[in-house]
């Protein structure tokens, strides 16, 4: 969740002709985003740009503010690393 409040420039949103719309959370989302995912329209793996070991999750929560690159960062356990090397 977002501050309770926060300052808006309405000069800029009038001169860009801008809409603002507030949602809250997720909701309504994950139908939509599963039926995306499991009909191939959307390939999650590609959005994958960074992966850690567990180790290093205090790296992968903060990557995205010093690469501009980062866009979805996740952390693998043993257990996964030893998943993915059977499956």
């Amino acid at each position: 969740m977002g501050a309770d409040s926060v300052a808006l420039d309405v000069p800029l949103v009038q001169e860009r002709e801008l809409s603002i719309t507030g949602v809250f959370r997720y909701a309504n989302t994950y139908p939509l985003a599963l039926q995306l995912i499991s009909s191939g329209a959307v390939n999650v793996t590609d959005m994958i740009t960074h992966r850690f070991p567990i180790e290093e999750t205090e790296r992968a929560l903060t990557i995205g503010r010093t690469d501009s690159s980062a866009l979805k960062a996740i952390v693998r356990t043993a257990r996964a690393d030893q998943t993915a090397v059977s499956a």
